[in-house]
């Protein structure tokens, strides 16, 4: 296995903020990376350069390194993976990944996959010289974030973790391309791939339920959640506000994080979201993502 890492720069807005919240937002982004380091297992190293900064949309967005490859490429590169976890082995199997790629996959007749760099390095497959992220949180004056990783928030007041934690994973490859969104001719991402209709139909639209699931369509992995399909939040945003992954609802973030603000991490449906886009997981986040010890030790062998 590898290791992820992250270099971190700011702008002076960012620099502005931080001190004006004696060192919470650089606190709270710190605990944040290291967690997503610690836990996510890349089959080469990777540093993943990411700018923050202050913007005007939304609560927050991101500005990832996009690339593509061949269905054919990263078909076998998967298939490869499913020993490392029971989502990744219950997922990466012939019967739902071919070797001739499923019309589906096929957004606007192209037969190459949407995909982050850093999840090639994940694959195993060379990213090439990764490209600058950006995560950009709101500015607006009206909104209030909170600097504990762990709280409840309700009204105007945000979790900052959850947000940050919502952003990193897309700069990570937690995007979807069924709209088109993404310019070019690319097909489905990663993402994408694993996106049902119901038990055994495919859904790689914007139209009509689609959710996450790793056994063909049979469970949901966010008990029944389905991924937005109406702009302008991202399509592999969630329709309900249960967490970081999940789209952010005027009502705030809740239950953003399990654990207080010096033992914060994410729910186990946002590491099985991961690792189904193509992570792997180290023995610490496998465990966060409660999958079983048989699964764990697999692992942490190595293999």
């Amino acid at each position: 296995m590898g290791a992820l890492s992250f270099t971190v720069t700011t702008t002076s807005a960012w620099d502005t903020k931080n001190t004006a919240t004696s060192g919470a937002f650089n606190a709270t982004r710190d605990n944040l990376l290291n967690l997503f380091a610690s836990s996510l297992a890349p089959l080469l190293s990777v540093n993943v350069p990411i700018l923050f900064d202050f913007g005007t949309t939304g609560l927050g967005e991101s500005f990832g390194d996009n690339s593509t490859r061949d269905y054919s490429v990263l078909q076998p590169a998967l298939l490869a993976l499913a020993p490392n976890n029971t989502v990744q082995a219950s997922a990466y199997t012939l019967a739902l990944l071919p070797n001739v790629e499923p019309a589906d996959f096929q957004i606007g007749s192209s037969t190459f996959i949407l995909i982050r760099r850093p999840l090639l390095a994940a694959l195993g497959i060379s990213p090439g010289t990764l490209a600058q992220n950006s995560v950009v949180i709101s500015n607006s004056a009206s909104l209030d974030y909170t600097h504990t990783d762990g709280l409840l928030c309700s009204g105007s007041t945000y979790s900052l973790w959850a947000v940050l934690a919502h952003e990193v994973s897309e700069v990570l490859g937690r995007l979807s391309n069924v709209g088109q969104q993404s310019s070019g001719s690319f097909g489905a991402s990663t993402l994408d791939m694993f996106t049902w209709a119901s038990a055994g139909t495919r859904n790689c639209t914007n139209s009509g339920a689609r959710y996450l699931s790793a056994d063909g369509g049979t469970t949901h992995i966010y008990s029944g959640v389905n991924f937005n399909n109406s702009g302008p939040d991202d399509y592999g945003d969630l329709s309900a506000s249960l967490g970081a992954f999940n789209a952010v609802g005027s009502s705030g973030v809740a239950f953003a994080v399990v654990g207080g603000a010096s033992g914060s991490t994410l729910k186990a449906a946002d590491w099985q979201f991961m690792t189904l886009i193509g992570w792997p997981l180290t023995v610490a986040g496998s465990i966060a993502a409660g999958l079983s010890s048989a699964t764990r030790g697999l692992m942490q062998l190595g293999h």
